[in-house]
This record gives C-alpha cells, sequence and structure tokens, in this order.
C-alpha cells in the first residue's frame, strides 16, 4: 500500500514532468539513474535535465498509448510493439497521464486517450509537434492532403471525404512508384544530360553493364546535348536511375540518369483509329492537301487522351501507315508547329506518296542542312521553312537549292528556275580511239619513231641514243602509287622525283638529269627490258608548227642483271621533242611508272613473238599482189607470219624470201632485226 499511496501521491508529478516513476527502484539502476540525465524519458532525480522537467514531458507522454520503453514489470521496449518509441504522441499533458504513469496497480496498465487513433503513428523524433495549442482532431486539415484542405478553410466547395481528387482515379500519387498509373504512364522515359558528348554504343554499353535489370532502349534521339531514350517498365526506370552517377566518361565527367513516368511509344488500335479520324477530318479532298499543323494541340485528340506529338517515332509512323493507305495521292502536306528536328521516320513517306510537291514545315526545331537530308527524295516544288534556324543562314537559298533542286517556290516566293542536265534522251558516245596521231604526216612519222627508240631501248645497247636526244634535253623520272606498290617496285623509291614530297634541293638537282650526255648515262644505267608493242597507246596532245609533244602508255617486262627473272611494271613516256624528218630530237623526255592494273597484267603481252606454226591459215585473196606468183603453202605462211610479226604482206614476203621460206628461220631474223631497230617502220603500215 505504501509504495501504491507514494505513487498516487506522486502522480501529478510524474504526469506532468517525468511520465514515469523510478523512485521505488534501487538509486543504481543500470540506464535510469538521476544523475546521468537520460534523455528516453525516464526518472531524471538531476534537475539540470530539460527533457524530464516542464518544457516537454515524458517521451511519448500525453498520448495515453500502451506502455513504451518500461512496462509496469520493467520489461524493455520491443521494436514494434508500442505505435511510438514512447507512445502517444510527442507533446506530454494534453489528453491525460502519459502512458508510462502507473495509475493501476501491478496486475496491468489502464489505457487512456485515444490509443485507437493514435496506435497507426510512429514516433519521430524530429518532427514537428501537430500543434502547440494541443492535439486538433484526427479529421483535420493536414498539409499532406494535397489542396483540398486549403480549399475548405477558404470556404469553397469541396468534398471533406474526396480525396481522390489529388491522386488520380486508382489513389496513386502521381509521383508514386507505380509510374502513374491511373494516368496510363506506364514507360519510363530515360534523359541523360551531355549524352550527345559520348558514343552511343558506348553509352549504352555501359548502361547494361551495371544496370540490375535488362533493358532495351526504345525511341532513342539525342534532344540537344540530351540523350533520351525510353523504357516500357517503371521497374526499370527505376534502376536505370539507381546508376546515376556511377560511371564515368572518357571525359572525367559522370553520367547522370533522369527518370520520369511517360505514356507508352506504341500505337494501339483504338489509337490509330482516333488519329484515323483526326486525320480524316483534317484532309481537303479538293485540294488533295492534308493539315497537320499543331497536331499536338489538336481538341479531338486530347478528348480521346491521344498525344499528337509527330516527333515521337510510333505517332509519326501511323500518321504515315494512314497516308500510305487511305491518301496516297496527297499533294500538299502542313507539318508546321510541331516541334520536328528529325525526319528520319517521315522519310518513309516518300515511297508511298509520290505525288507529293509541296510541304510545309515552318516554326519547327530545324536547324542546319544535315535535317533535311533525309527528306531530299521527295521531288519537292515548294517548301517553308519560316521559323526555322536555317532559315536564318546567309547561304539559306543555296542549301535548300542544293537539298531539293526542281524547288520553284521557297517560303511563298518564286525561285528562278533550276539549272538542270537531265538527259531526255540517250546519246550514243564516240568509239574510243586507240591512239590519235592528229595527221596523218604526223602519225607515220611517231609510229616510225616509237618503233625505232623501244627497238633501241630493249636492245641493251642504248648509246645510239645519243643521236636523238637535243644537246640540253632534260630528263627525269616519278614513281607513283608508292604506299601500295610491291617490294620489287620500292627500289624506284630512292629515283623518284616527286617534288610534293622532296624537301633537299641537291637531292631534287640531283635527281634531275641535263644534258643529252647525262640523259643517255643514265638510261644505259637502267635495267634490261622488253616492252610490249601492242599495249601502246599514243596520245599527241600539241602540235605547233616542228614542235611536237606527245604521251606514250604501255607494259613493259623488266629484268634482273642476269635476266633470270622479270617483273612487269607499267609507264607512261611524255616526249617534248623537235620533228628532224625521219626522225625526232627529243628536248624533255619524263618517265613515270607505277604498278600495272589487271587489266593491263591480263592483256600484257597477248601476241608472242614469230613462231613456227603447223596449222594452216587461210590467207584473204587481198592481201597479196597477184604478180608474186606465190602457191598454197607459201601463201600460207606469208598470212601467218603476217599475223605473228604485225608486218604487212610486204615486208613478210621479203623476210621469207630472205630467209628461203624457212619459217622458223625468218622468225629469228625478224626478232633480232626488230631489237636492233632495223626494221624500218613503213614495214608495219598495212
Amino acid at each position: 500500500m505504501s509504495r501504491r499511496n507514494n505513487r498516487n501521491r506522486d502522480g501529478g508529478r510524474s504526469q506532468q514532468f517525468y511520465g514515469h516513476d523510478d523512485r521505488d527502484r534501487d538509486d543504481g539502476h543500470q540506464g535510469n539513474q538521476g544523475n546521468q540525465g537520460n534523455w528516453r524519458g525516464g526518472h531524471s532525480g538531476g534537475s539540470d535535465h530539460w527533457r524530464g522537467k516542464n518544457r516537454r514531458g515524458g517521451r511519448g507522454g500525453g498520448g495515453g498509448g500502451p506502455p513504451g520503453r518500461d512496462g509496469p514489470s520493467g520489461g524493455k521496449w520491443q521494436r514494434g510493439k508500442g505505435p511510438r518509441r514512447g507512445g502517444g504522441s510527442d507533446r506530454g499533458g494534453y489528453q491525460g497521464p502519459h502512458p508510462r504513469s502507473r495509475f493501476a496497480d501491478e496486475d496491468g496498465d489502464v489505457q487512456m486517450g485515444d490509443m485507437e487513433e493514435s496506435s497507426n503513428q510512429r514516433f519521430n523524433p524530429y518532427g514537428r509537434p501537430n500543434s502547440r495549442r494541443g492535439n486538433r482532431p484526427k479529421n483535420r486539415d493536414s498539409r499532406g492532403s494535397g489542396s483540398a484542405g486549403s480549399m475548405s478553410r477558404l470556404g469553397l466547395p469541396i468534398n471533406p471525404g474526396d480525396r481522390s481528387r489529388d491522386r488520380g482515379a486508382s489513389g496513386q500519387s502521381r509521383h508514386s512508384g507505380k509510374g502513374g498509373k491511373g494516368s496510363g504512364q506506364t514507360w519510363m522515359k530515360i534523359t541523360i544530360p551531355y549524352g550527345k558528348r559520348v558514343e552511343k554504343e558506348w553509352l549504352l554499353r555501359s548502361l547494361q553493364n551495371i544496370c540490375t535489370v535488362p533493358f532495351i532502349p526504345l525511341e532513342f534521339h539525342y534532344e540537344g546535348d540530351l540523350a533520351v531514350f525510353c523504357v516500357d517498365d517503371i521497374a526499370t526506370g527505376n534502376a536505370l536511375r539507381n546508376v546515376s552517377n556511377r560511371i564515368t566518361a572518357k571525359t572525367g565527367h559522370k553520367i547522370i540518369v533522369k527518370t520520369r513516368p511517360c505514356h507508352p511509344m506504341t500505337l494501339d488500335a483504338q489509337d490509330y483509329e482516333v488519329l484515323k479520324v483526326c486525320l480524316s477530318d483534317r484532309y481537303d479532298p479538293s485540294t488533295k492537301s492534308l493539315s497537320l499543323k499543331a497536331l499536338l494541340n489538336d481538341e479531338g485528340l486530347k478528348s480521346k487522351d491521344v498525344m499528337g506529338i509527330l516527333s515521337r517515332n510510333h505517332i509519326m509512323e501511323g500518321v504515315i501507315k494512314i497516308i500510305a493507305e487511305n491518301i496516297p495521292e496527297v499533294l500538299a502536306i502542313d507539318l508546321s508547329n510541331n516541334r520536328l528536328f528529325s525526319f528520319k521516320t517521315f522519310s518513309k513517306l516518300a515511297e508511298k506518296a509520290t505525288q507529293l510537291r509541296s510541304l510545309n514545315l515552318g516554326t519547327n526545331s530545324i536547324r542546319n542542312e544535315g535535317d533535311l537530308e533525309p527528306i531530299k527524295e521527295f521531288k519537292l516544288e515548294e517548301l517553308f521553312l519560316e521559323g526555322n534556324e536555317i532559315a536564318n543562314k546567309p547561304n539559306y537559298r543555296s542549301i535548300i537549292r542544293r537539298q531539293f533542286p526542281k524547288i520553284i517556290r521557297l517560303d511563298g516566293q518564286d525561285l528562278p528556275p533550276p539549272i538542270a542536265f537531265d538527259l531526255e534522251s540517250p546519246t550514243v558516245l564516240p568509239p574510243v580511239q586507240h591512239s590519235y596521231f592528229g595527221t596523218s604526216t604526223i602519225k607515220k612519222l611517231l609510229v616510225r619513231f616509237v618503233e625505232q627508240y623501244f627497238t633501241v631501248f630493249d636492245s641493251g645497247d642504248r648509246q645510239p641514243f645519243i643521236e636523238i636526244y637535243h644537246d640540253q634535253a632534260c630528263f627525269s623520272m616519278t614513281f607513283q602509287n608508292a604506299s601500295n606498290s610491291s617490294p620489287f617496285m620500292r627500289k624506284y623509291l630512292s629515283q623518284s622525283r616527286n617534288l610534293l614530297k622532296i624537301r633537299d634541293p641537291n637531292l631534287e638537282m640531283k635527281l634531275f638529269k641535263y644534258t643529252k650526255l647525262s640523259v643517255v648515262a643514265h638510261l644505259n644505267e637502267m635495267p634490261p627490258t622488253q616492252h610490249d608493242t601492242n599495249s601502246f597507246q599514243v596520245d599527241l596532245f600539241m602540235a605547233q608548227g616542228n614542235l611536237i609533244s606527245f604521251t606514250l602508255n604501255g607494259i613493259y617486262k623488266e629484268f634482273s642483271s642476269n635476266r633470270s627473272s622479270s617483273h612487269l611494271v607499267a609507264f607512261s613516256r611524255m616526249f617534248l621533242a623537235v620533228m628532224q624528218p625521219p626522225t625526232l630530237c627529243i628536248i624533255n623526255d619524263h618517265l613515270t611508272i607505277k604498278e600495272p592494273t589487271r587489266a593491263q597484267l591480263k592483256a600484257a603481252f597477248a601476241s608472242p613473238a614469230p613462231t613456227p606454226s603447223p596449222s594452216p591459215v587461210t590467207v584473204p585473196q587481198g592481201s597479196l599482189s597477184p604478180g608474186h606468183g606465190l602457191t598454197a603453202l607459201q601463201q600460207e605462211m606469208v598470212a601467218k607470219f603476217i599475223k605473228d610479226s604485225n608486218m604487212n604482206a610486204e615486208w613478210s614476203i621479203k623476210c621469207l624470201v630472205e630467209n628461203e621460206w624457212d619459217y622458223e628461220k625468218a622468225g629469228i631474223s625478224f626478232t633480232m632485226l626488230q631489237r636492233a631497230g632495223k626494221i624500218p617502220v613503213e614495214a608495219f603500215v598495212k
């Protein structure tokens, strides 16, 4: 009884200041010693503890909740047992005794106050109290209930029981983890600031490597410096948000990932029909024009909860499909005021709406020429681009002309007719000439010179060239395609006089051969060769008086010093000479060598030197003079020799007669005379 009386006698002070009285216990009780100033609401015998005084009640006091930290039997507080970490509200002394006060005997505590109403709250040690003037009723307007509470305080007719207004039809908050379930936002839009500064492949691969949920990026594109794509799942978007600032780019900055719920980037059958009705209302069959101006603000689409954002691929693809299936004959389309910056998807319409001639792209986000690249396949005659950044460029018209050569009207103004080179009818080109000599006189002179020159060049003794080079003659050599050349040809690198690569003036002069003695000496030092005369092509490009200039292209075999190996070389020889019949006097000689092409390799030395053949060949009747009186066998030999030696009939018969109609002997004699340069050019004129 004494203990009960003591508790009753001091109950007022316990209720008001302490909320729990442990004076009947041992003063040395661990955790509740008065001098320790225990802040958890236990009795504090000292006078310096502010939380045990009249400033605030004991922890959890005033709410009348169930036992707090220490029950009547002195048991420790169990986590999750009490409504808060002390029970009741966080202010003491307003609605009854503190839950730690013992108004009942040791058989149990008496519940006081509004326990049922306060049992669903947890103690927040740093939270703001509900009120400094006492606890308000539980159905009071709170800050967390949205705008309904503030509206009711202003006297507006708001139903107090309706809280779904601020959370949507499903009761979910628009920022809840469900991604706006009631609003149909089941996708997540992923935005990466400065994502354009890194490679797309590296960015997506880095995100996929670190993200805990596999994902497929949908509708990837750029918006300025932002890299933007979507994922079709809220959980995937949340997983991507968790990898923000965990990836470091090569530039040193962290990859930031921002997410927000968005509508699905797909167009279902119902939305497709809504869009189809909208386009039907916007199409004018009399002019065959379709107006999609400011489709985002279309009231008909908004009423059906369809977002007419043409910059989204699934919306643009739906529009293209509707046009292709219903109005492929459309002549004009207005796409102005739609914030378009890319026309990659719209370019698919070029194959389906082939009659489209007018396109209005005004007031969009077209910045440069590259933005118009996807739609250059349209055969446009009229184009509107006012309100775009590209229209402010100084060369604006030139850019449009370059992309759309057949444009007639630009931004409502007529343009001068374009300069076109369309060939309406096929034109037959003249046949390719093997060589060009100008006149027959020059041809005869050049044929003789070429034959004699390369016969001497292949003979091995090039000293006779001293007679045909001018005293002040010049010679130089250049090697082309050095990077792709074979090891055999790279030896000419040191002899190539390429003025674009030579930086040493002394080497430049050393490679330039001046005077005929220096030229002929250099020609004698060149390796043994055998030129394919059938590959020769002669082009005369200047003939003024006695001065002529021509080029000679062909193939030759270059032999090693002991003729054990050879290599095919393509060459081009340019001569500047003075005509001194019956030959030329060379003033300037430039040799260019290079690797032969595949066609040159295939055609090189296709006609072998004259060799005996037992195969009979029919001789054309008009090829021999009737006075020769040759037998049939001799005529066959002459025809064969003409073909093998490339000489005319007269010189072929002469060669066979001098060799007593011995075909093999005549072939050997012809080869030796040709190498010695003793066969005149007339022998090859047919």
